[in-house]
């Protein structure tokens, strides 16, 4: 048990700078979901291809309180910690997509919402299913939002993991671009 707590203490960056090595020598996208929310050390996230965090860790991650935040202060705040490449889930408000140029707010895809435990793990799966097969990361969040909107509508969490063939070909969702200014 000692073992595996180490695994998730970030004070400790061997297991993690072990990891984002062997990726990278791979050719393997390194994404962190980064729950439960807590700190971790910036130079350490900009080191990863991508950052998942729903809205409350990633005011964990940029010390704020972000609940109330609105997207262009947050998209900002990302944009100031030099985090561009963060993918911000937000419930039934869809997701923040951050690139190296802009951000991007997603609308989340109509659900007929039944239980939403297990919606941010699976936005973060289908995410990375398409980053492994070469998606641009538009086309990942689309099937990640797709696929996040399906799971809410079941009771519990393993009967609403949808399967690859339900959301191969997701629909079209509103992408509205956030304007930031200069950082």
């Amino acid at each position: 048990m000692k073992k595996i707590k180490k695994l998730y203490d970030w004070q400790d960056r061997d297991e993690r700078g072990l990891m984002l090595r062997l990726a990278a020598r791979r050719g393997i996208p390194a994404i962190l979901n980064p729950a439960p929310a807590h700190r971790i050390p910036l130079e350490q996230l900009r080191r990863f291809d991508a950052i998942l965090p729903n809205l409350q860790e990633a005011g964990a991650l940029l010390g704020v309180e972000a609940k109330s935040m609105a997207l262009e202060p947050l998209a900002a705040a990302l944009r100031r910690a030099e985090l561009p490449r963060a993918v911000v889930t937000l419930g039934g408000g869809g997701a923040l997509e951050m690139d190296e140029a802009s951000a991007f707010h997603w609308a989340c895809p109509h659900a007929k919402v039944v239980d939403t435990t297990g919606a941010g793990d699976t936005f973060c799966a289908a995410y990375a299913v398409k980053t492994a097969e070469g998606a641009p990361r538009s086309a990942a969040v689309a099937f990640a939002l797709k696929a996040a909107s399906r799971s809410v509508e079941h009771a519990r969490v393993l009967d609403g993991l949808p399967y690859y063939r339900q959301i191969t070909e997701p629909d079209q969702y509103a992408r509205v671009r956030i304007e930031l200014g200069n950082p």
